[in-house]
């Protein structure tokens, strides 16, 4: 079983960031990191002498099995996002939003599969040192919902658990649409004030679904729609709207099909 998963405390989280400005390189190799942070902490005596917080949280079954399924890409998120709450089921919004826990779990516990999941991006592949650094403090270090890599598989899960509370679709069936469309999952997220609720979230879910706009999956053409819900959103108080009108404002939104004539804008 892996071991229990502490935070990081502040002096530890920033040395990391310094690390990853530095050497990008030694996120690779967990041991060789957790060496250099001690050495960097033992260096100042101004500095705080722990690296990790007290308190941890056990795993109940290896994170190791993350790490032997890990794949490029998004095919298998679907279920690394189900393993993940079932190895971590008390892990809360507020864990899975403090970049001193993600950075613990993603640096020192499975670095290995951060690597595979994401190593053949441009940023990850490059030989500029900025550009790894970027892609360290983009899915090691951050908080994004997006990118990071633990926070992702966490919060495509909560966020299908949350609007299948809504929605006319399975929660299993939300989960694989988020996860699997990454340009259709991505622009939601970019849009916190619309999708605050879980009530939108499931409508703007439902309507995507049935229409294709998610398994189509283009950045432009989501933005249309999102845009389009943004100007009524400004009007509107949405999560006052029956589910009805809900989703009808949803599916006027969408652009139309390929062929057909325009309709005017409500």
């Amino acid at each position: 079983m892996s071991k229990a998963v502490r935070s990081l405390t502040p002096t530890g989280y920033s040395l990391l960031v310094d690390l990853a400005g530095e050497s990008p390189g030694l996120f690779a190799e967990p041991d060789d990191l957790k060496q250099e942070v001690g050495n960097r902490i033992r260096q100042n005596a101004d500095e705080e002498s722990r690296v990790f917080m007290e308190y941890e949280w056990q795993p109940k079954e290896s994170l190791d099995q993350l790490i032997d399924d890990a794949v490029k890409g998004p095919e298998l998120d679907y279920e690394h996002a189900i393993k993940l709450r079932r190895i971590f089921p008390e892990f809360t919004a507020f864990e899975m939003s403090n970049p001193d826990v993600l950075a613990s779990i993603n640096c020192f516990h499975i670095p290995g599969y951060v690597r595979t999941r994401w190593g053949t991006s441009s940023l990850a592949k490059s030989a500029e040192q900025r550009k790894q650094t970027n892609f360290v403090k983009s899915h090691y270090l951050g908080s994004s919902k997006e990118s990071n890599t633990v926070a992702r598989l966490w919060w495509l899960y909560e966020f299908a658990r949350r609007a299948s509370e809504h929605s006319q679709y399975s929660f299993e069936t939300l989960l694989k649409k988020m996860a699997g469309n990454v340009n259709f999952y991505h622009q939601m997220l970019r849009r916190s004030y619309l999708m605050a609720s879980d009530r939108i979230r499931a409508a703007i879910l439902d309507v995507a679904i049935a229409s294709g706009l998610a398994d189509e999956n283009k950045t432009g053409s989501v933005n249309k729609v999102m845009q389009s819900l943004n100007r009524k959103a400004g009007g509107i108080s949405f999560d006052i709207l029956s589910d009805k009108e809900l989703r009808r404002h949803v599916e006027e939104s969408l652009p139309p099909k390929e062929g057909a004539a325009p309709s005017p804008r409500p």
